[in-house]
């Protein structure tokens, strides 16, 4: 493995069609010029089944080079969320096969120096894809690729990247814009920039987490509601609930089995403690209020947090049943005029 000095001596690789991998800001990636050589080097390097495109690395202020035709979703969201962990698919011509897929493109401006400096050399932008054999674990650094793998690379830039979630991918290229695969950029995040709610396309259910102190009144009278109405409705949806202060495998309140009974709805649940790894599992998360919703966002969760309702949802804890009645018409209501709606317009025309 050939780990390069600077990045200057990637660029020199990179003029002379050759491919380097680097860190970026969710693993290491392979990079080289958007040329036919380049990238049909690329696919034998990887293994890589040719339906699946690369994407071009370009930046913010390259993007309009890159499009067909005038695209706002794209133009908004790489004006707030580039440089960073979002790629987009966007109306393109004039590029090699191999990096469109019809009349598309994916392209990301990644946030870490290394990809930066090459993207100042590289106004054209560059051929990428994960450093890795296609369909083996991703590389976090160089210690990580596979020797017979390193061996074939004509360079590597040193550092480690941080893991986590792959790029959130969002297709600007349709109307109304559609997530492919949810990631670090959350989707109330991107819905509020572009003003309008996207649908859902990735490959795997949406995951909704309901949220409050202890996970035994408020959140799983929300939870039951919810999962019994997207079972009705037949949604791609996975519904569960969380504590910001809870016991973990504690009991639920009778009384919200009761009134769940009341309406028809069997439930059973043990409550959860919210931790990172549960903010990390939902790609939106309801909160009971305010307060919780800084929780939230405390642990990673800023962009996919919103509170239930407009107003913060009392807690009937301790409180006689006809109180879980009243709190449990308040989440009905707010379910119904606002979140019910919005999960049957992420799956419109599916």
């Amino acid at each position: 493995m050939k780990v390069l000095s600077s990045p200057q001596d990637a660029i020199t690789i990179l003029k002379e069609r050759g491919i380097v991998a680097l860190p970026t800001d969710t693993v290491m990636g392979l990079v080289g010029l958007p040329v036919p050589e380049v990238i049909n080097r690329i696919y034998a390097l990887k293994g890589r089944p040719r339906e699946k495109p690369l994407i071009l690395f370009t930046t913010r202020e390259g993007l309009s080079d890159v499009l067909s035709r005038p695209c706002p979703c794209a133009e908004k969201l790489s004006e707030t969320f580039w440089p960073g962990p979002l790629s987009l698919v966007i109306p393109a011509e004039g590029y090699p096969e191999g990096l469109l897929h019809g009349d598309t493109l994916g392209v990301r401006h990644p946030a870490p120096p290394f990809p930066q400096e090459l993207l100042a050399a590289f106004p054209e932008g560059l051929a990428s894809t994960s450093a890795n054999p296609s369909g083996a674990p991703p590389a976090l650094s160089p210690e990580d690729l596979p020797p017979d793998f390193a061996a074939r690379l004509d360079g590597v830039l040193p550092g480690r990247a941080p893991g986590g979630l792959p790029s959130t991918l969002v297709d600007c290229s349709v109307s109304p814009p559609a997530l492919f695969r949810p990631g670090p950029v959350g989707i109330l995040a991107i819905e509020e920039t572009l003003g309008e709610v996207i649908t859902w396309k990735a490959d795997r259910p949406l995951r909704v987490l309901l949220v409050c102190t202890g996970n035994t009144c408020r959140s799983p009278l929300a939870h039951g509601m919810l999962q019994a109405w997207v079972r009705e409705k037949g949604l791609p949806v996975e519904v569960d609930s969380a504590g910001t202060a809870a016991l973990e495998g504690g009991p639920i309140a009778r009384e919200v089995i009761t009134v769940l009974r009341e309406r028809g709805i069997p439930f059973s649940h043990t409550s959860h403690r919210l931790t990172p790894e549960w903010i990390a599992w939902a790609d939106l998360i309801l909160a009971m209020t305010e307060a919780h919703a800084r929780e939230v966002e405390a642990l990673g969760g800023r962009g996919k947090v919103a509170r239930l309702a407009s107003f913060d949802m009392p807690d009937p804890i301790g409180q006689p049943v006809s109180q879980y009645r009243w709190v449990a018409d308040l989440i009905e209501q707010a379910l119904r005029e606002q979140w019910f709606p919005y999960l049957e317009r992420k799956f419109r025309g599916t």
